[in-house]
């Protein structure tokens, strides 16, 4: 994973999490280029750290978040692979 996508990620995650409620779904909508495994990798990373440091209060939106995300890719994953394989009938 090169240098700046990791920055693009750790940007839209701090954008999520200081946006005001309810802009979430804007804002991943804006950004779902950047909405891969990886990106989920470096939410885990983040909230790890937020942890460490003794910041709880963002760590289970975090991690909540990227479940949620996670389920998101899963679902367009076998769509997509639902598709490409229909289309061999």
């Amino acid at each position: 994973m090169d240098e700046q996508r990791t920055q693009a990620y750790i940007n839209l995650i701090e954008k999520l999490l200081t946006c005001a409620d309810g802009e979430e779904p804007n804002i991943l909508q804006a950004n779902q280029e950047l909405i891969d495994p990886d990106f989920l990798q470096v939410m885990e990373n983040y909230a790890t750290g937020l942890e460490e440091q003794g910041n709880n209060n963002p760590v289970a939106w975090l991690r909540n978040m990227a479940q949620q995300l996670g389920q998101y890719l899963t679902l367009r994953l076998v769509n997509t692979g639902f598709r490409a394989n229909a289309s061999k009938f």
